[in-house]
């Protein structure tokens, strides 16, 4: 059911008391109520005709929707690259802060500052991202290690 915005009826009406969508398959027809008393137009009927469909819109008033809380204008801080060492089969991974670490693309558990990944004969690109107030950060430059 469409629902629009009374100050949007200029905008979308202009003089016209109708708009007219089309689609391939059907038409709507959007009839515009003679008095705005209100802030939302909402369906008042409908009416088909094959594949004509026709709303007559009518003004409703509804209340103002709460504020949300504000939220965060920036991201975190991007973190510095982690630092790689081999340790017999694993690749020992450390950061500087509480991370989330990115291997090959995927994340890899909670975030933490170290980490031990099992190394693989092919190439491991290992990066990044921080989390503050629901954002996360954009992530650090990638460290790759192994055959390429």
């Amino acid at each position: 059911r469409p629902t629009i915005p009374v100050s949007l009826v200029p905008m979308l009406f202009g003089a016209r008391d109708r708009i007219t969508l089309r689609t391939p398959t059907q038409s709507v027809i959007l009839l515009r109520p003679v008095a705005l008393d209100g802030n939302l137009l909402v369906a008042d009927s409908v009416t088909h005709d094959g594949s004509v469909v026709r709303v007559r819109l009518k003004a409703i008033t509804v209340s103002a929707p709460p504020l949300r809380a504000p939220q965060p204008v920036y991201a975190p801080a991007t973190p510095a690259p982690p630092r790689i060492g081999r340790v017999g089969d694993r690749w020992q991974v450390r950061s500087m802060v509480r991370a989330t670490l990115w291997v090959d693309g995927r994340a890899q558990g909670v975030p933490a500052t170290h980490w031990r990944i099992p190394a693989s004969a092919a190439r491991q690109c290992f990066s990044l991202t921080t989390r503050a107030q629901g954002v996360d950060s954009l992530p650090s430059d990638p460290v790759c290690v192994g055959e390429t």
